[in-house]
């Protein structure tokens, strides 16, 4: 095994990792697909039924904000996020690393006190109700905080490989067995 190629932990790591990022992104989809069904629904019911669904709306808003955090977390994973690196690129090696590294933690600083106050936003507004939906106003903070836990997961892997000299590849699921050879 060469010094760069994976170990076994960390191969088992990218794997657990890759399917988080994967089951975040799936969920942002299917998300997406529900909110473009609500508002079919709702422009059904208001032009046909002449009776609007008014909860389609609060849905889809509720809805976006689990697309948004979950695939914000997706993006630190495969460090899609905006950020500029043209500053980094321009230091030498160790500097630019050093840099690097210090992003990386600042995603992790932010990511936990994001999973934090989404948290205690979660238990101070579970009591109420969202009045269309009829469900606890909690949940609408539970998307922060599930992004402010992967951010601090994602986040925390890639300074750990930094700070070990290790290569760090994109966090993906494995690949799925394709039935040929196996």
């Amino acid at each position: 095994m060469s010094e760069l190629e994976p170990t076994p932990s960390e191969r088992r790591v990218d794997a657990v990792l890759g399917l988080l990022r994967r089951a975040a992104a799936i969920t942002g989809g299917v998300a997406l697909v529900v909110i473009v069904a609500a508002m079919g629904w709702q422009v059904f019911g208001r032009y046909v039924l002449n009776a609007t669904p008014t909860w389609a709306e609060a849905l889809a808003i509720l809805l976006i904000s689990f697309i948004t955090f979950l695939l914000t977390a997706v993006g630190v994973a495969e460090r899609t996020h905006l950020s500029v690196d043209f500053v980094r690129e321009a230091m030498p090696t160790p500097i630019a690393r050093a840099l690097a590294i210090v992003r990386d933690l600042l995603i992790l600083g932010f990511g936990a006190v994001m999973a934090v106050q989404a948290y205690q936003l979660v238990q101070f507004n579970w009591r109420r109700n969202l009045p269309l939906l009829d469900i606890p106003e909690g949940v609408r903070a539970i998307p922060p905080t599930i992004c402010g836990v992967l951010m601090v997961v994602f986040a925390a892997v890639l300074v750990w490989r930094q700070l070990r000299s290790r290569p760090v590849p994109p966090l993906q699921a494995p690949e799925a067995p394709t039935g040929e050879g196996d």
